[in-house]
């Protein structure tokens, strides 16, 4: 996780040089195969929030019978 919180840092860093900024309360961190760890912080201090199942580009990442349940009901 030491390398996720730098990345996250650097990732920060590079978007204040262009004036963009990071919305903590919005950003969702989803991990696997890790043990318990320390949640990953913001520059700002805020802790982002740690999911096990998230919807991206219209399908869930973690979960196979939610991503079917959801493109069901979409058609």
């Amino acid at each position: 996780m030491d390398q996720a919180q730098h990345l996250l840092a650097r990732i920060e860093t590079e978007c204040e040089k262009v004036g963009l900024e990071l919305n903590a309360k919005q950003t969702e961190v989803m991990t696997t195969n890790t043990p318990a760890h320390e949640p990953l912080t913001a520059i700002k201090g805020n802790n982002l929030a740690e999911v096990s199942n998230f919807k991206y580009l219209g399908s869930y990442m973690e979960s196979t019978e939610a991503d079917l349940k959801a493109r069901k009901a979409v058609a």
